[in-house]
């Protein structure tokens, strides 16, 4: 995906292979950039949810998760399927400073920050969206921090 001409992605690579990146520019132009490549980070047995778009939990329409950020680098992911087109509701609500990030085939659609929102977005059918949920706040504390998340059709407002 690409967020303020930041490319990122995650892929699974095995150990031993031999991987390439090509770089080029759309228009053909020259410039100047940066590679990083940054291999798994954190794991934590006690994990809730996956810490990465493949382990991420599947999301159904309506479904009120439960989740937690056991530690400060925790991320939980999510990914929900739309049935079909339209405007879908993604509801966090968290005890602490939550940042939920919303991505559909590899597109950025929307980052919310704070503790009780909703966002309005479109999604198409059948195209998965990951949701990744993280700590924002500076003075994190390990240990109880939960968040709810759900999803679900605009139509629905009001009523759940």
């Amino acid at each position: 995906g690409v967020i303020d001409g930041h490319f990122y992605g995650y892929y699974r690579l095995s150990v031993g292979q031999t991987y390439y990146l090509e770089v080029t520019h759309a228009h053909g132009e020259t410039g100047q950039y940066d590679v990083v490549i940054q291999g798994p980070i954190y794991t934590n047995d006690q994990d809730d949810f996956g810490n990465n778009p493949v382990s991420g939990y599947s999301l159904s329409e309506k479904e009120l998760v439960k989740g937690q950020i056991e530690v400060k680098q925790d991320e939980d992911y999510f990914v929900f399927v739309p049935s079909t087109d339209g405007e879908y509701v993604v509801e966090l609500n968290a005890t602490n400073m939550f940042q939920a990030t919303t991505m559909s085939n590899t597109y950025w659609l929307d980052t919310m920050n704070g503790s009780n929102y909703r966002r309005i977005l479109i999604f198409r059918a059948g195209v998965p969206v990951h949701i990744r949920v993280t700590n924002i706040d500076p003075s994190f504390r390990e240990g109880y921090n939960p968040y709810t998340i759900r999803v679900f059709s605009k139509s629905l407002l009001g009523t759940i």
